[in-house]
């Protein structure tokens, strides 16, 4: 058995919001990434255990491999820690219990038991607790048991469950039933407040990973965290710095800390390492850095599943793809995109839990596919196919499913509502009553854009509607109108944006443009749309684009739309006024671009090749704000933006890939180069523009060489609160981007000339990489790409705590997954087909503020107790900032009369908390008041100390008798002394 830990940390200047910061892992050491978590001390501990014949020897070389063994021999670990209400040792607060493991949370320690077929019985809480023997005839197992203990931290620590689950625990055991426990409420987390001064540790799951976390509060001194392993025969440091507890069955292993701070967008690092002490414990050596700044933390997988069916189509490019994402409050994911395959997992009662697509043992069509998973993706929440039988007179079509149904975009509202967007071969797509159009006008040979609003069950459409005209065709290429993006305003309307042949797209009499300008070269042009919040009619819609040109001379871009004269859109995005800013790429020369743009010329068009746009349209679509070419000479390749973003200041953010070897970027960037455009291959770029469209903020390469067959790509883009930047797609380089603690540090499917996903986080200035990864597996067999047998991602969305999610498509059968989620294998991939995958990535966040903006009670007023005794709880205030998240590192003064304090001052926690105890002093009403610099309020609480009355009998030799009474308010002390004489 050998248990492997990686921590690390590191400094830096953003605040931070109470984010946990990891420590302690159940998977193997290949899996194992070094956390960078600035300005916080981070231990993140990684528990991997092999089988027995692998004890003594190296564990696997392939991380499958690794994570295979761990399922087999640990099983599936839980997410809930249940409180103790009896069912175990008195002792334990808390426990949490996996298939073949125990952990026990105590006032003062922690025990872990790791066990396995053969050498020791399961044993209790008490058992472990007390180190007793195992009952002779007991199912035998290996079993180490460590004793994680924390050298002097602070005597009284408050053990509380965080997060509440709605799920509970029940132990009917026996046949009494008053030794049965129910209703046993189990938490997400479990904290220790204050082990040592600004220091909480914090223990928490997500199925794959059990961990825990040490949260430095800013000035805290993290060399005072001691680690004592109770259990352990021996403590080494190896070569490398890394730290091996050695146990009687198998070892643990700590990576070596990796610490930074990020000064300017720059990283600097800071020096670190274990330090051995004496009997079995550890401490930590950490170099110079600016401990007056809050803490973040660097990314985790924390879950990433395959999504889909065995794919029944004829071709095995396509089976089972992911297109958009998004993220509702609660964490919950949304996927859309479109499947093949007749068994896509799909549930009970959803609105439509059969394929429509056709299959007739020669012919196949997609079907379009919304899924809604939980937070943890163990679970489907809903699935459900969307879309009618397409149509057989399929002939070619470069963009749509193979004569089907697509589902290419989704938005979510704060109800849970979801706005779809897609196109549609189908005569009998699905629209709703009084919907704007029902019919198919492209039907049979071309397909139309359709947009709907499913219920928040997903089980009803809300409406349903297309859009879209009577397309065009020439010679074998089939074409029609695409919508591929959408938001959604506060009113429920719903912009959509897309691409048509169709000469007689629907547009509105205010529209900027009328006509389809590419219609004489049978080409596309964009279309934008604003629908009603009912889905019965348009409020805008126009064309949007220029004349193309009359041949393709070189396939214009390798992603969408190769060969196809005309104007693509791929994103958009919209603003608080109205205003839509939407993004794609061209073929025209006369593309609309206003006065003044940054660019105002088609630079690849001698070349043949497309060029990126950005325009920005007026709320009433009825005028242009902007707009702007975005490309460079395109070399054979061209350029493509794939997604855009907005800032609150309308600056937009636009991702895509490039041939060009002069695209334009900006000095001190992250990358300077082309790295691609020697093999005519494209790297990724990222781009900021100013909100007037007139100069670029920031622009960069991102990309390595490339292979053969094809490069990097950027398909979507998303932008955190504080301008960082988080990209996304599939990189075929070996030597793409990657930064230090990346979770994958190579292309795994280089070997077959395949592509990896990436994700990327660039600073808020363009100058650096905070974050970059491969994520991926070594591909399919069915062919030398993506499309066509490798693994990219091609949706990314943020939650409200700066986790990243993604969808994408994998053909591989080893694509990264973590254990416990909803499908751990590729259904498809025996086929050569693929299926989606979904990942979360527990990207940097904050978990505080240096500029608190109130101060407030949590607990501890209203008390009572006797004078000269301590009040049973203590005093908790918290400090938030302006935006309500929790201010870390804040110094909280208590004062009050007739009240003595634990201590004066304290400080905030990560999670914004300050707490100190209090005696009274004094009887009577009293009043604590806590203030912390920068906010003129305090917060107040209101406590009552009760008189103790003390009568004393004295027994005296006369006969007469007196009494005396004395009190005192002040003290809160009253005295009856009663004399009896004899």
């Amino acid at each position: 058995m050998r248990v492997v830990s990686s921590n690390s940390v590191s400094a830096y200047h953003q605040p931070i919001y109470g984010k946990a910061l990891h420590l302690l892992s159940l998977v193997t050491k290949k899996t194992v990434r070094q956390f960078q978590v600035t300005l916080l001390l981070v231990v993140v501990v990684t528990v991997a255990v092999w089988g027995q014949s692998t004890v003594q020897t190296a564990p696997p070389s392939k991380v499958t491999t690794n994570r295979a063994s761990v399922s087999a021999n640990y099983g599936k670990l839980p997410l809930t820690f249940e409180a103790n209400q009896g069912q175990t040792n008195a002792k334990v607060r808390f426990l949490s219990r996996g298939n073949a493991y125990s952990l026990f949370l105590t006032d003062q320690e922690a025990v872990l038991a790791l066990r396995k077929p053969d050498g020791q019985g399961p044993r209790s809480a008490s058992d472990l607790l007390h180190g007793k023997p195992t009952a002779l005839g007991a199912k035998k197992f290996k079993t180490d048991i460590v004793r994680m203990q924390l050298a002097g931290a602070s005597g009284n620590l408050r053990v509380d469950g965080e997060e509440k689950l709605p799920g509970t625990a029940n132990y009917f055991i026996g046949n009494d039933p008053q030794k049965w426990h129910t209703n046993v409420p189990t938490y997400g987390k479990v904290r220790y407040a204050g082990v040592y001064p600004g220091v909480d540790l914090v223990y928490y799951g997500n199925q794959q990973q059990l961990e825990y976390d040490f949260v430095v509060a800013p000035n805290a001194d993290p060399s005072s965290i001691k680690l004592h392993f109770d259990g352990a025969k021996r403590l080494r440091l190896d070569k490398n710095g890394d730290l091996d507890v050695i146990a009687k069955n198998g070892e643990i292993a700590f990576h070596k800390p990796v610490l930074y701070q990020n000064k300017s967008g720059l990283r600097q690092p800071v020096e670190g390492r274990f330090i051995l002490d004496a009997r079995n414990s550890i401490g930590f050596a950490v170099g110079a850095y600016d401990r007056s700044q809050p803490l973040i933390i660097d990314p985790t997988l924390a879950y990433s599943t395959y999504l889909g069916g065995s794919g029944q189509g004829g071709n095995g490019s396509f089976a089972d793809n992911g297109y958009g994402i998004t993220v509702d409050s609660s964490g919950d994911a949304y996927v859309v995109g479109d499947t093949w395959s007749e068994n896509f997992p799909v549930t009970s009662g959803s609105y439509n839990p059969n394929d429509p697509g056709l299959t007739d043992g020669f012919f196949q069509t997609s079907s379009g596919i919304v899924a809604k998973l939980n937070t943890t993706a163990t679970a489907l929440v809903y699935s459900t196919y969307i879309g009618g039988n397409g149509s057989s007179s399929y002939t070619g079509d470069f963009v749509n499913g193979g004569g089907g149904d697509t589902v290419n975009a989704i938005y979510v509202d704060s109800s849970g509502d979801a706005y779809l967007v897609g196109s549609t071969w189908s005569q009998n797509f699905p629209t709703t009553s009084g919907a704007f159009q029902s019919t198919n006008g492209a039907f049979p040979y071309g397909f139309n854009a359709w947009v709907a609003k499913l219920n928040p069950v997903g089980n009803a459409l809300l409406y349903s509607t297309l859009i879209g005209g009577s397309a065009q065709q020439e010679s074998n290429n089939v074409y029609g109108d695409y919508g591929n993006a959408i938001a959604v305003n506060s009113s429920g309307d719903a912009y959509v944006s897309g691409f048509t042949s169709s000469t007689n797209f629907p547009v509105t009499a205010n529209a900027y443009q009328k006509t389809n300008n590419a219609a004489s070269n049978v080409g596309y042009n964009v279309w934008v749309a604003e629908v009603n919040a009912s889905g019965t009619s348009l409020i805008y819609s126009t064309y949007l684009g220029g004349s193309g040109i009359a041949s393709v001379p070189n396939a214009p871009y390798q992603n969408f739309g190769a060969g196809v004269p005309g104007d693509l859109s791929t994103g958009l995005a919209l603003d608080t006024s109205g205003d839509v800013f939407v993004t794609g790429y061209t073929l025209s020369t006369d593309f609309p671009v206003t006065s003044g743009a940054f660019q105002t010329e088609n630079k690849a068009a001698a070349n043949g090749v497309c060029t990126g746009f950005v325009t920005e349209l007026n709320p009433a679509g009825s005028a242009l704000i902007y707009s702007t070419y975005l490309g460079g000479s395109g070399q054979k390749v061209g350029d493509a933006p794939n997604g855009i973003a907005l800032d609150g200041q309308d600056n937009a953010y636009i991702a895509g890939a490039t041939g060009s070897v002069d695209f334009p970027v900006t000095k001190g960037s992250v990358q300077g180069q082309n790295n691609g455009a020697a093999g005519n291959v494209p790297n990724a770029f990222i781009t900021k523009l100013n909100s007037s469209g007139s100069a670029l903020v920031y622009s960069t390469f991102l990309g390595g060489t490339g292979n053969s067959v094809d490069g990097d790509r950027a398909l979507a883009i998303a932008l955190d609160n504080s301008g960082n930047t988080y990209v996304t797609g599939y990189a075929s380089s070996t030597n793409f981007p990657v930064t230090a603690n990346a979770y994958q540090n190579t292309n795994s499917a280089a070997k077959n000339s395949q592509a990896n996903a990436f994700l990327s986080e660039i600073t808020a200035d363009g100058t650096s990489l905070t974050y970059s990864t491969y994520l991926g597996g070594s591909g399919g067999s069915s062919g030398p790409d993506l499309r066509v047998g490798g693994d990219g991602a091609f949706g990314i969305a943020l939650d409200t705590t700066g986790n990243a999610y993604l969808v994408g498509i994998a053909y591989s059968s080893n694509f990264p997954i973590t254990s416990g989620v909803f499908q751990a294998t590729n259904n498809g991939a025996p086929g050569g087909n693929s299926n989606l995958f979904i990942s979360k990535f527990s990207m940097s966040s904050s978990s505080g503020s240096s500029t608190p903006a109130s101060i407030a009670v949590v607990s501890g007023s209203g008390q009572t107790t006797p004078y000269g005794s301590s009040f049973t709880n203590p005093l908790i205030v918290i400090v938030k900032d302006a935006n309500g998240n929790p201010v870390s590192g804040a110094t909280v003064t208590f004062t009050g009369t007739g009240l003595k304090f634990s201590s004066s001052t304290a400080t905030t926690g990560s999670n914004g908390e300050a707490s100190v105890t209090a005696t009274a002093v004094a009887s009577g009403s009293l009043m604590a008041s806590a203030t912390t610099t920068g906010v003129s309020g305090s917060a107040v609480f209101s406590l009552t100390a009760t008189k103790v009355v003390l009568t004393i009998t004295s027994a005296c030799r006369t006969a007469s008798r007196f009494r005396f009474s004395w009190a005192s308010p002040q003290q809160g002390l009253s005295m009856a002394i009663r004399l009896h004489r004899r």
